[in-house]
């Protein structure tokens, strides 16, 4: 959190407030805290969360709460959240994604998720491919993980990459989509761990994700998180660009 303030020296005067997050004794209380502490002295700060694998599943959790403090008390965190997070894996059930995407819209949180094409960790968990649950997800949609912002996916092709945003849906839809993505996902784990078995997971490594955002960085340099939360605002889904 030390890149949340200009410099260490501005922080060496103890928080005029003493916050409390309302989870006791937990990492994320103590953290929470500590951003709203530095929110109250330097109040036009934005929150920016990032991380990579389980990182990433937990940079998004993290911003999710902090997006709802936000929606009870804008007057508390005055920007909209931030997040980005690299090769996360799926978290959260349908409802989740709802409530997610609840705060999306309304300008409250904004998210990232940066996946490799070929990465395997972004599949999991197994259960979001078992064939054993998905009879029975038209009528139990939150029995599944599912993948929540904006996707970023970069392929090993260069100079190629696709920005996609997924719809909220239920019932027959649902299911449809759910058999299509089983059986996609449980051809790409194959391929995945074949590849990841020979290149020892090269895909999901930061510097394999650091080196395909540079070579697509001057098209990715137009876009801003702004013109594609105001597509999405407008009812714009799937994949919106190439």
């Amino acid at each position: 959190f030390h890149s949340l303030s200009p410099s260490s020296s501005e922080l060496s005067t103890p928080p005029r407030r003493k916050w409390n997050s309302g989870r006791q004794g937990t990492k994320c209380q103590e953290i929470t805290d500590t951003v709203l502490a530095i929110l109250e002295d330097f109040p036009d700060y934005t929150i920016c969360c990032t991380g990579h694998s389980m990182g990433g599943a937990l940079a998004a959790i993290f911003a999710f709460e902090l997006a709802t403090m936000r929606l009870k008390n804008q007057g508390l965190i005055k920007q909209a959240v931030i997040c980005t997070t690299i090769a996360s894996p799926q978290f959260g059930d349908n409802a989740f994604r709802s409530a997610f995407q609840h705060l999306e819209r309304n300008d409250h949180l904004r998210c990232l998720r940066v996946e490799n094409d070929l990465d395997v960790v972004p599949l999991y968990p197994l259960t979001s491919m078992s064939l054993v649950g998905m009879p029975f997800s038209m009528f139990f949609p939150n029995i599944r993980y599912r993948h929540v912002g904006v996707q970023l996916k970069l392929h090993v092709a260069k100079e190629r990459f696709e920005i996609a945003y997924p719809k909220h849906r239920t019932g027959f839809e649902l299911f449809v989509l759910d058999v299509w993505s089983t059986i996609k996902r449980l051809i790409w784990l194959v391929l995945c761990c074949v590849l990841a078995a020979a290149k020892e997971m090269t895909n999901h490594h930061c510097a394999e994700y650091r080196r395909r955002i540079q070579v697509n960085a001057e098209a990715l340099r137009s876009l801003t998180f702004g013109s594609i939360y105001e597509r999405i605002r407008n009812g714009e889904h799937g994949i919106l660009e190439t």
